[in-house]
């Protein structure tokens, strides 16, 4: 720990620390609409609204009780989780379903994680609420619209005797392909991952951010709000719907504001390399941004060239593309590079990545037939220890052979909520071979090469066909790589594309599914309405390209879905030597 912070353990102390050393200071403003002037909030109004919502959670719940926070993007979110903060309440992030939506996820975060109350806005309450009045476990659950506590709750706010190793908040995993899990973070947890983020990206009081990612999300929660309160930076930030429906918003922020740091996931800089149009570009100055972390999901070497290529003529530095590593159970942050050092690519041969070993080509600008780029996601920082081992035996992985990515340190939480089983088989695994530990299992695959870690992939998205083993991501990539396109629109939407295995017959057929772009889907319906069914029109390649061509709908011509099919399966046959089963 730094001077500055060495008597700085909890959040409640780092609040505090802002309040009384820039009590006017604005800490956070929300763009409404991702443009504009924005609503701000000053680190002494933060407090004093903090303080009047956890005067109503003092007297009506106890220390350790749970708060499910259901709010959109926006300064409310934070003023109720520094309420629960300040009232030794456990916040549970969880984006509020929508009128219509199924509820499936929202109801299974509340059923695991048993919360006393739902904090949210008079808006979302009135929508949301009469939505459960059929459901005996959660029509009596009170919810409290926090814009309407008086701030005049502050001055009678007690002092909670706060403890590093006391839980902050539940981190609730994305539960697409089980069951959710609320990971258990501390003070202790988000005091150090800051301390370790602040050590590799070295930014400063004047330091300014810019961001869009959702709140109830680690990056948007750790990396968005609470980084700029530890490092005493302004942000500026938007709901991510600005961002997906506007890409430019988020772009022009970073210019109109001068920020010094932002951060997203790969999907993110894919979308505006690709969408941002020369027009809307002009003006930009991002010659200010040092650091444009990527991280959340794998980093692509394509997308972080394009994204370069797009913006260097509007100040971007190579430089200042900084890709990164980390997962909800580590807090946020595991790996990432010294600042200002360029990116480091691998290139690898395809064939011996499918039998996890690590052949370099030694031609990192090119990504041939064969080959595969990886980006180095840097190194760990602190005390943080990072191993490479087995995933069945735990036993370490030699140099140059991949393996199951292990990370111990005070950033690794404590583990799952209420659910000790799985705690233990992911937070507590011991190496075979020395019997140093726990370590966290990450669930990652990956190796490290002359001190960076390189992820290769997800572990039980592992596709195995014939023996061979594929990773998801990377057909996914080949998809969005191909360039058709009918009158400059894209059929496919960009990062809209999911790669998977499944039984046919009693064997293992590659299946690929895509979203097609909204601007193209009219066209589309038209081709499909008189059809029996449209289900099954995934790809093949054990059939011909079709020589049908584009068919003329209102103002738009349309490829029929076979000619979409057929060119994902033989861009995905050429580069993967793969077929993807079609059931015409």
């Amino acid at each position: 720990m730094t001077d500055k912070f060495s008597n700085i353990s909890t959040l409640v102390d780092l609040l505090r620390f802002r309040v009384n050393k820039h009590p006017d200071r604005v800490a956070y403003t929300f763009l409404p609409d991702g443009e504009g002037n924005g609503i701000s909030l000053t680190y002494a109004e933060l407090d004093k609204k903090a303080r009047s919502i956890a005067v109503e959670l003092q007297r009506s719940y106890h220390r350790g009780s749970r708060a499910i926070l259901a709010y959109p993007s926006g300064l409310d979110f934070i003023c109720a989780f520094f309420g629960c903060v300040y009232a030794g309440i456990i916040a549970v992030p969880a984006y509020p379903p929508k009128r219509n939506q199924k509820l499936d996820r929202f109801k299974s975060i509340i059923d695991d994680s048993k919360p006393s109350v739902i904090l949210s806005k008079s808006n979302i309450v009135n929508k949301i609420k009469p939505m459960y009045k059929e459901d005996l476990s959660l029509k009596d659950l009170p919810w409290v619209s926090t814009e309407t506590i008086s701030e005049d709750n502050a001055k009678d706010y007690w002092e909670n005797l706060v403890n590093a190793d006391d839980i902050v908040f539940l981190q609730y995993t994305s539960g697409s392909t089980a069951k959710p899990k609320g990971v258990m973070i501390t003070h202790e947890n988000i005091i150090y991952n800051e301390l370790m983020l602040q050590s590799a990206i070295n930014l400063s009081e004047d330091s300014i951010a810019v961001g869009w990612s959702p709140l109830f999300h680690d990056m948007g929660l750790i990396g968005q709000v609470l980084s700029p309160i530890y490092m005493g930076m302004r942000l500026y930030f938007m709901a991510p719907i600005s961002f997906l429906q506007k890409p430019i918003c988020w772009i022009k922020a970073v210019s109109d504001y001068k920020a010094t740091v932002t951060l997203a996931p790969n999907f993110a800089y894919e979308l505006c390399a690709r969408q941002i149009t020369d027009e809307q570009k002009q003006g930009l100055n991002l010659s200010h941004l040092k650091i444009a972390l990527s991280g959340s999901e794998p980093v692509n070497s394509s997308t972080m060239d394009r994204f370069y290529e797009a913006f260097s003529p509007y100040g971007l530095k190579r430089e200042t593309l900084y890709p990164a590593y980390g997962l909800a159970e580590v807090t946020l942050f595991a790996t990432g590079g010294e600042r200002g050092d360029l990116q480091v690519y691998k290139s690898l041969l395809t064939n011996e990545l499918e039998r996890n070993r690590v052949v370099l080509t030694g031609n990192e600008g090119n990504n041939g037939k064969g080959t595969k780029i990886l980006v180095g996601n840097g190194k760990p920082w602190l005390d943080e220890k990072i191993v490479i081992a087995d995933p069945e035996t735990n036993a370490t992985k030699p140099v140059g052979e991949i393996g199951e990515i292990l990370i111990s340190g005070k950033n690794v939480a404590k583990g799952y909520w209420n659910n000790p089983e799985a705690t233990k088989q992911t937070f507590q695994a011991y190496l075979s071979d020395t019997g140093d530990g726990p370590f966290l299992r990450t669930g990652d695959s990956g190796f490290i090469f002359n001190g960076s870690l390189f992820v290769t992939g997800r572990i039980k998205d592992m596709i195995i066909i014939r023996g061979q083993n594929y990773y998801p991501q990377d057909i996914e990539w080949t998809v969005d790589e191909i360039s058709f396109d009918v009158n400059g629109t894209r059929p496919i939407r960009v990062g809209a594309c999911g790669a998977f295995s499944t039984e046919v017959n009693g064997e293992e057929k590659l299946i690929v599914a895509i979203e097609v772009n909204s601007g193209y889907l009219t066209g589309l319906r038209d081709i499909l309405k008189d059809r029996e069914s449209i289900a099954g029109n995934a790809c093949s390649v054990h059939q011909k390209t079709s020589n049908k061509t584009s068919q003329s709908h209102g103002d738009a011509d349309v490829l029929p879905p076979e000619v979409i099919a057929d060119a994902i399966g033989t861009a995905v046959a050429e580069e993967h030597e793969l077929y993807v089963y079609y059931d015409r």
